[in-house]
């Protein structure tokens, strides 16, 4: 039996995207441990470099026809972590923690309306696709213009919560 066949396996070139996107999650994360540091200018700059890897890896997974189940489902993962929780933490470290109880409920609010936001769009896409439209053969709906909605949202969050300061 060939290992080519067993469907529960990856195929390397899914791996290059799915490192991307795992390099994203890490700079969210890396992010908010220079929160922890006080270092602002190097927290931003690590969400920053995680939009700008969001941004190539479902790109690329298109080009090496590399889209799968599991790469949109940690894209999503990653997608919740850096460009809601870590700015979300950012933002509270930053300029909310000197008012504890608002400033916290403010952050869960950012982060929670980031996750509810993306499992809206995840929810929006498996009915647009279980329709049997050929955009999504091969789960590559998830890199179209709408997901671009979902970062302009964060970010919008993310300014007005900065905007505090």
């Amino acid at each position: 039996m060939k290992d080519d066949a067993d469907p529960r396996r990856i195929p390397f070139r899914a791996m290059i995207p799915n490192a991307i996107t795992a390099m994203a999650l890490c700079m969210g994360l890396t992010g908010v441990r220079f929160a922890i540091g006080a270092e602002w200018d190097k927290a931003i700059a690590a969400i920053i470099i995680a939009g700008i890897l969001d941004g190539m890896d479902g790109r690329i997974a298109r080009l090496l026809r590399a889209q799968s189940k599991f790469g949109a489902e940690l894209d999503s993962l990653s997608d919740n972590i850096a460009f809601g929780t870590a700015p979300a933490l950012i933002i509270f470290l930053w300029s909310l923690k000197e008012a504890p109880r608002f400033g916290w409920i403010a952050a869960l609010a950012l982060a929670v309306c980031c996750a509810l936001r993306l499992a809206r769009f995840n929810a929006r896409i498996q009915d647009f696709c279980n329709g049997g439209d050929t955009v999504c053969q091969g789960n590559g709906a998830k890199g179209t213009g709408s997901h671009l909605d979902y970062n302009k949202f964060a970010t919008q969050a993310a300014a007005f919560a900065a905007a505090k300061v």
